[in-house]
Formats: structure tokens, sequence, C-alpha cells
């Protein structure tokens, strides 16, 4: 992988498999250095089918949001998409402590509608619900 520094509030977007581990280290050691102290955003790995992206936002919500975003804005209308989002709060995540690990799963077509691409949401929708009756 190479790294280049980022700009204050540039999302990463990261082809492949990321392990959190690999993850903080990027954060903390390659890309930014921030204070803790009375910061409302936190760090996200927003997942998504062949994609992965580090976002800073308030919430989960806003991280898909972000995350889905950044990787159009990189691999535009060769964006792989699938049903779901994975998002994880990477901030202050303790790797011994895995149960304590804060994730959320959002539904592609809702992100989507969200970001203002409702005309791709309700085609992904459909597609999978169909999928689903077939299955």
């Amino acid at each position: 992988m190479n790294f280049s520094p980022l700009n204050k509030g540039q999302n990463i977007v990261i082809e492949g498999i990321l392990s959190v581990d690999k993850c903080i280290n990027i954060l903390y050691y390659h890309y930014m250095i921030r204070s803790t102290e009375n910061n409302e955003k936190k760090f996200y790995l927003v997942q998504g089918s062949t994609w992965e992206s580090v976002v800073e936002s308030e919430d989960a919500i806003d991280a898909a949001c972000s995350g889905l975003e950044e990787a159009f804005e990189e691999y535009g209308d060769k964006l792989m998409l699938g049903s779901c989002l994975l998002v994880t709060r990477i901030t202050d995540l303790k790797i011994d402590e895995p149960e304590e690990v804060e994730i959320d799963l959002f539904y592609v077509p809702s992100i989507l509608s969200d970001i203002g691409k409702t005309d791709l949401a309700s085609q992904l929708d459909e597609i999978l619900r169909n999928a689903e009756k077939k299955a």
C-alpha cells in the first residue's frame, strides 16, 4: 500500500482487506495526529463490498454516508455495491476487549438515499429484493 499525508477533513479509501490493527496503525502513525480533548468526532472504519474507508464523523450513520461518498469519488461508476455497509468505531478501540467493539450495519440503499443518490438507491433496493425472493 502507498500512503500519503492527509489534509484536515480528508478521508482514506483503501482497497482490499484491512485489519483493525492496520487501520489504527495507519491513522496514528502515517496520517494524522489530533487532540482527543473536546473532540466530538470519532474515527470509523466503513467497509463496503470491495472497499474500506476510514472517516472522522460524529456518529456511525454520518460515517457510513461519508465513507460511501468517498468511495464514489474514488471509484465512480465502477464502485461495487453490496447490500450492507459495516461501520466500526475505531476511536478508543481496545484490541484485547473485542466484546466492547461498537459495530453498526446499514442497508446500502438507505445510505444511498441519504447521500442524494435516490435513483440508484431504488434500483439497488429492487435488485436486492428480487434476489431475496429467488433465494
